[in-house]
């Protein structure tokens, strides 16, 4: 089994700690996007203005000691310009109530466009994406008290993302369903264990072929993860609840991916002093300093192995574990603990998963993979062997020149591995029934990226 953990924090200014190599990965020093004088502790990534690159969002709330700032109550859209480099394109505001505490993104009017949702106060607010490229105004829905996680995915299986919300230190899970039209439900809530901060993600687990809703329990000396399915008439069923988390230890975020070689998605989670990873043939553990608060977590496939790699920020360190092996770079950074606090994504379209996270003094980070050549490069497809058609494809890809037994593997645009198979000799043609959006098809270390509509 292969396990990469990096744990990044960024310090106030321009950090500059040259490039960083753990086993396979290298990175450059960190790009930093400054906000100034605001709270910006959550960002989420995808494609903002349709032109198939992926782009990143930052929300943020108000900054304590000098309210009338006016980047107070945003939400900024970097956008990759025709050099695929991040420039902030547009800052949208939202109702100044609460603070920001969540976001997310994804497609949730069945458009097939990204779309943004926050969650701030009792409300989640919603910007859809128009057919121009940009995010319209936000739209406020009522969930409940405190908000404290929001995702988006297909929760009962109809093929049509949904939201689910998580509450500060209530007994509920609140869900939203997205119809064909894209018409949004009134909030449905589900019972669920009460307990101070819950994150929450939709994922399958395991060899299951349905999306489950995992709760992670917070605060209140509650020690499991809850899984959840939801049916297609809307009603919910208990899987199980997971005693995972070590006693006295506090939770702080959780994620779900191909970590190990049995092709089986696990369950990621952070507490003090620990990353653990659970699955249904995995339940192990990374010791990190006591001394470093849990951070936000991430996942992605950094070396284009096939597998994910996961990366968590936290407090004061940077922390690189392979094979349970830590190795600490000191940075005396600020703190951002928040699970929305960092993503892996593709954001100078070079086919390489980059890591991108935020916080209040230096805004958005950016730490691009430079990783050699351990595949074929993506902006290279007519000098590789291997032919794939047709680019953009609707359900149907075919990949020519394969041989028998090679491993395909699908990643999605924010480097989460979504299919892996086999291959037949000669030529290979396999089902895309994802969302609409960009896909990298790796085949023995080669990538191609490929477009679905």
């Amino acid at each position: 089994m292969k396990q990469i953990l990096i744990t990044l924090v960024v310090v106030f200014g321009i950090l500059s700690i040259g490039n960083i190599a753990c086993g396979q990965v290298t990175f450059s020093g960190v790009k930093n996007y400054p906000i100034n004088g605001t709270l910006a502790d959550h960002l989420t990534a995808g494609d903002f203005n349709n032109d198939g690159k992926i782009d990143v969002a930052v929300a943020t709330g108000s900054y304590a000691s000098n309210p009338s700032v006016n980047t107070n109550f945003k939400l900024f859209i970097y956008l990759q310009d025709s050099s695929n480099t991040l420039q902030l394109s547009a800052v949208y505001p939202y109702y100044q109530k609460y603070d920001v505490s969540t976001i997310s993104s994804g497609d949730i009017n069945n458009d097939g466009l990204s779309d943004v949702v926050l969650g701030a106060g009792d409300e989640i607010i919603i910007y859809h994406q128009n057919t121009v490229g940009k995010l319209g105004h936000p739209i406020n829905i009522y969930a409940g008290k405190t908000v404290d996680a929001v995702k988006i995915g297909d929760i009962n299986d109809d093929g049509i993302n949904d939201i689910v919300v998580s509450l500060w230190n209530q007994p509920n899970i609140v869900a939203y369903y997205c119809d064909s039209i894209g018409c949004l439900s009134l909030p449905y809530y589900y019972p669920s264990t009460q307990s101070g901060y819950d994150d929450i993600e939709i994922a399958k687990l395991g060899s299951d072929s349905f999306n489950s809703v995992i709760k992670m329990n917070g605060q209140g000396g509650f020690n499991y993860v809850s899984v959840y399915k939801f049916r297609k008439d809307r009603s919910i069923e208990m899987l199980t609840n997971l005693n995972i988390i070590p006693d006295k230890n506090n939770p702080s975020s959780i994620v779900v991916g191909n970590i190990s070689s049995d092709n089986r998605k696990e369950l990621v989670y952070s507490v003090t002093g620990k990353i653990g990873v659970w699955g249904a043939n995995s339940d192990i553990s990374f010791d990190i300093d006591n001394q470093v608060n849990p951070g936000a977590l991430s996942v992605g496939d950094l070396n284009s192995d096939g597998y994910d790699d996961i990366v968590m920020i936290s407090s004061g360190r940077v922390q690189v574990v392979i094979n349970k092996v830590v190795t600490v770079f000191n940075t005396n950074s600020p703190n951002n603990n928040d699970p929305d606090g960092i993503v892996v994504a593709d954001v100078n379209n070079d086919g390489k998963p980059d890591i991108v996270s935020v916080n209040s003094y230096t805004g958005l980070s950016v730490l691009i993979n430079t990783t050699g050549d351990i595949h074929t490069a993506v902006n290279q497809i007519n000098n590789s062997e291997l032919k794939i058609f047709p680019n953009p494809c609707i359900d149907i890809l075919n990949i020519e020149n394969t041989k028998e037994g090679e491993m395909l593997t699908i990643i999605d645009s924010t480097s989460r591995v979504i299919q892996k198979t086999q291959c037949n000799a000669g030529k290979t043609v396999i089902g895309l029934p994802h969302k609409p959006g960009i896909y990298f098809v790796n085949v023995s270390g080669k990538t191609l990226k490929v477009i679905k509509k």
